[in-house]
């Protein structure tokens, strides 16, 4: 119980001043009621030394009836009297009987995920304090530089500030690169990983950092990472990007890699959203046009294949574009009327009931899209919280426990799902009740359940039982 608790309804009425008749019994009294602490003669108590005692409170006597008040930081979550549940840390009692933490809980309130990014192989949360979460591969400092090793649950990451957007990259064709950037609550980018193209822009060197360092540009409002390529806009709507240029990713042909943020203009417009691809990049403005540039060996650029592009290209036919997501060599885009994927569909991950690959939009068979995401070889998207998937599923990157890729949209039979990300055979989702779970291929730890097993179903990811300051 609670605060206070009464004996019955009918002794309560009866202790209330200026109850003198009660309606619908055969007899009743114009005396008034009696007052104080006590009661009338039903009364169970006189003073609180009448009532039971218990721990961490104190009894208390209200009108007549017996309560239990208890301490700050105490609830009684049973039948019995006292306040035996301590709710500034309890995970499945966190500021009250029953409120149940995905992640921590704090000083009574619930430090839970609030985003989610992946990379190739690996995966990194910011939780609701700000703090950044990583697992999966990570630099191995005790090795051979540019070596990795396998985290099987989230670690913290060291920032000075809270952080308010994490994103992650992996090139893994020439050489294993996976960076990660964070955008703190100041405006200030910080990266740590691989950085053998200069993709944590740092502008100096290319080694690898195991601790985040922070870059040049500041008041940043918006980062994005994919391959081995970083981009940001700033807050007055620029966009810059850095690391691996070799295809185009940086909008200039002479320059293969830059380990400082070039500028980059998309058409002298506003730019309000961008994604980075395998070795491409898709941006949109902000009068919902979306542009390409970077390779188009496989049409995801949005015209008929071709070499590299290192000036960005309006995508035909679309307007309105609400979202973009590039994958490994395909972009999946959301717009007001409907949702469109193009490029690379080995694996049917443009969702079109065919493995061909698309030079131009095609339209799914799928509406009321809130939001579309690509992986390497696989895609999905959430409708009203449902998840849909199509594409590879032969590690289990559906989450339906099945092992069957299907060439269209395919409803999960998850629901309550606010956030996706997708890697290379692996996928997360968060929630609304923010629980973040994961599923598919986990050999390198990405599915963070403390394991280096796979599960063609979500599992949750298994934060460490005491959580430590980053």
């Amino acid at each position: 119980m609670r605060g206070l608790a009464s004996v019955t309804a009918l002794g309560a009425l009866a202790g209330a001043a200026g109850c003198g008749k009660l309606l619908g019994l055969d007899g009743f009294t114009d005396q008034p009621a009696q007052q104080g602490t006590g009661g009338g003669e039903d009364a169970e108590c006189a003073s609180p030394a009448d009532c039971p005692d218990g721990d961490h409170g104190a009894a208390t006597c209200e009108r007549g009836a017996c309560g239990f008040q208890c301490e700050d930081g105490y609830d009684d979550c049973d039948d019995e009297v006292g306040c035996e549940t301590a709710t500034r840390a309890d995970k499945q009692n966190c500021g009250g009987c029953g409120v149940t933490c995905s992640a921590y809980c704090e000083q009574g309130s619930c430090n839970d995920p609030v985003d989610v990014a992946v990379g190739r192989v690996h995966a990194c949360a910011i939780l609701k304090d700000g703090s950044v979460w990583c697992w999966g591969q990570e630099v191995d400092d005790e090795a051979r530089p540019g070596s990795w090793k396998a985290r099987l649950e989230p670690a913290p990451v060291p920032l000075p500030a809270p952080a308010v957007g994490v994103a992650a990259g992996d090139y893994s064709d020439e050489d294993i690169q996976w960076h990660t950037c964070a955008l703190l609550s100041d405006g200030t980018v910080h990266c740590w990983g691989v950085n053998g193209s200069g993709q944590l822009g740092l502008g100096v060197g290319t080694f690898a950092r195991k601790e985040p360092v922070q870059i040049s540009i500041r008041d940043v409002g918006r980062i994005a990472a994919g391959g081995g390529t970083t981009c940001a806009i700033d807050k007055s709507d620029r966009l810059f990007c850095w690391g691996r240029g070799f295809e185009g990713e940086l909008a200039v042909e002479e320059v293969p890699e830059s380990s400082v943020p070039v500028e980059i203009s998309v058409r002298d417009e506003p730019v309000a959203q961008v994604s980075v691809g395998f070795e491409h990049v898709c941006a949109t403005t902000a009068d919902g046009g979306l542009y390409c540039w970077g390779d188009n060996g496989s049409a995801q650029l949005g015209r008929p294949a071709s070499g590299f592009s290192y000036s960005p290209s309006a995508v035909p036919s679309l307007f309105n574009v609400r979202g973009v997501s590039c994958g490994r060599g395909h972009t999946c885009a959301v717009t007001a009327i409907s949702t469109y994927c193009w490029g690379g569909n080995g694996s049917g991950q443009l969702g079109v009931n065919s493995t061909e690959n698309q030079s131009e939009p095609a339209p799914l068979a799928l509406r009321n899209v809130e939001s579309v995401y690509t992986g390497y070889w696989h895609s999905g998207a959430l409708v009203a919280g449902s998840v849909f998937m199509w594409g590879q599923n032969t590690s289990g990157e559906y989450g339906n426990g099945l092992a069957i890729s299907e060439p269209v949209p395919t409803d999960t039979g998850m629901t309550g799902m606010r956030k996706l990300a997708l890697g290379e055979d692996f996928s997360c989702g968060l929630t609304e009740t923010g629980v973040l779970q994961c599923w598919g291929y986990g050999g390198s730890g990405q599915l963070g359940n403390g394991t280096e097993e796979s599960s063609s179903v979500p599992v949750p990811v298994r934060w460490p039982e005491r959580a430590q300051a980053p």
